[in-house]
């Protein structure tokens, strides 16, 4: 496995003066654009200059090489670089349709582009690519084994319980289509692996939610409960806290949690939330 390979090199570097930490969530299924998928020159102009090059036939042809045969390069910042050719790594089986447009073909949603390929007897580049088309780029993917198999999450664990890995949901839910379940389960799942799994502590993992992060981004009155800081605070139960949210229910809300308190004011009382919005924007401060 790379994953002690890099984690090495992160630790080399920072004890060599750099400022190197790492983000993780606790899910072998990773979500995102459709737009992704494809290289990044074709991705010059955004989303309309992207389905400009795909309604030229040469183009499409070049865009379609890249995606079937082209092996990332490093550094991606540099001409022909890619950081990741999400269907060379997965496969077209491990591609599949989170969401589409308002009003779009809801009844992709879920399917794998393999298999709505093989049912339409049809290529499947050619599909995303008429499907990018057709929805107006407005197509939302999960990607299956981004980081594993999900029976087999040994190295995913090596990432989260190393010291400098901050817990991140990375998730987001507009209402439509089939969200990623981290944005209702992320941080219940780390915190119930810090229950289940060996490698994994509960006052670290918390430090990664809280403390850390703050100190990543420079929030350095948030992240720890002291005197004179907001209080953010949350009430948990260590043993029941759990997520429930799945690839097939993902909006379920986790379990566990009792209370949480935003800028001192409650937002979440014995598990039901409260009408109020109290949070806000926090931006960074460059010294303390």
């Amino acid at each position: 496995s790379s994953i002690p390979l890099v984690l090495a090199l992160e630790d080399s570097a920072r004890a060599a003066g750099l400022r190197v930490s790492h983000d993780v969530f606790p899910y072998t299924r990773a979500a995102t654009m459709m737009s992704a998928i494809f290289p990044p020159w074709a991705l010059e102009g955004g989303t309309s200059g992207l389905l400009t090059r795909l309604r030229d036939p040469a183009t499409r042809k070049r865009i379609r090489a890249d995606v079937e045969n082209h092996v990332p390069e490093w550094p991606p910042w540099e001409p022909g670089g890619w950081p990741h050719n999400l269907v060379e790594a997965v496969g077209w089986d491990g591609i599949r349709i989170a969401s589409v447009r308002p009003g779009g073909a809801e009844a992709i949603v879920g399917r794998s582009v393999a298999d709505l390929a093989n049912e339409a007897r049809r290529d499947p580049f050619d599909l995303v690519a008429d499907l990018m088309l057709s929805e107006n780029g407005q197509i939302g993917q999960q990607v299956d084994e981004i980081s594993g198999r999900e029976d087999q999450i040994e190295e995913l664990l090596t990432i989260l319980a190393h010291p400098s890995s901050a817990v991140i949901s990375d998730a987001e839910d507009y209402g439509r289509g089939s969200p990623h379940p981290a944005h209702a389960g992320a941080f219940a799942r780390a915190l119930r692996w810090s229950r289940e799994q060996p490698t994994v502590r509960l006052a670290s993992t918390v430090r990664k939610m809280t403390a850390w992060p703050a100190e990543i981004v420079g929030l350095f009155d948030r992240g720890t409960l002291r005197v004179g800081a907001p209080a953010d605070v949350v009430v948990f139960d260590p043993a029941q806290v759990a997520d429930r949210a799945t690839w097939n229910s993902p909006r379920i809300r986790a379990q566990g949690v009792h209370w949480v308190l935003l800028n001192g004011r409650v937002a979440l009382e014995n598990g039901e939330l409260s009408a109020e919005l109290t949070g806000q924007v926090l931006r960074r401060r460059t010294e303390r």
